[in-house]
């Protein structure tokens, strides 16, 4: 079928996305994400659960930008989009409750959220492996994981963004470790988290 101009290798992307991001929406409701003893993430919350599914889209972003564009451009799109409409717009109108007008305003306030901190992320991804990297991660999710509607940051979210920082790198050198063409077709796999 795709000899014969059936499937568009946008398509094929785009159908790869879809199983990435269902593998990412599934993953963000690890029990380990929200325990005390370990990353601590607030499950009340609406935000937060919607920033720890994204955490995993940015985790398969970054694994997938050394690669050509062309080969991964749709694919990428695809889970953004489904990060945006399942995670953002659905979660909010079936799960909490909102109204679609509320919902959209939302979204967008979720959008640009998730873009600041995924820049944040970047940005401390350039601190020097170890100690350094881990800490400067932790510091961004702080601000946009662990911090109440105020800016408010309890005492004990210090040591689980830390526990989240060390989660994130040990993911990122699991997706480093599979193979461009697997994760291109939708199959990825994640690393045990760490201990708490």
């Amino acid at each position: 079928m795709r000899l014969g101009g059936m499937f568009t290798d946008a398509q094929y992307q785009a159908a790869a996305g879809e199983d990435i991001h269902g593998i990412c929406r599934r993953r963000g409701d690890l029990s380990e994400l929200y325990d005390p003893s370990s990353g601590g993430v607030d499950a009340s919350r609406f935000y937060t659960r919607f920033q720890v599914k994204g955490l995993h889209c940015w985790l398969v972003h970054v694994r997938l930008r050394p690669l050509p564009r062309e080969r991964v451009e749709a694919l990428v799109s695809e889970v953004l989009e489904r990060l945006w409409e399942y995670d953002g717009m659905r979660d909010a109108v079936e799960g909490e409750g909102l109204e679609l007008i509320q919902a959209l305003k939302y979204q967008k306030e979720l959008q640009l959220s998730w873009h600041g901190m995924a820049q944040a992320l970047d940005e401390a991804l350039k601190q020097p492996a170890g100690g350094p990297q881990a800490e400067a991660l932790a510091e961004v999710l702080l601000r946009n994981v662990y911090a109440d509607e105020e800016g408010g940051i309890a005492g004990s979210a210090e040591p689980a963004a830390l526990w989240l920082a060390e989660y994130l790198l040990a993911q990122m050198s699991h997706l480093a470790a599979l193979p461009d063409d697997e994760i291109l077709l939708g199959r990825l796999t994640w690393a045990p988290p760490p201990p708490p």
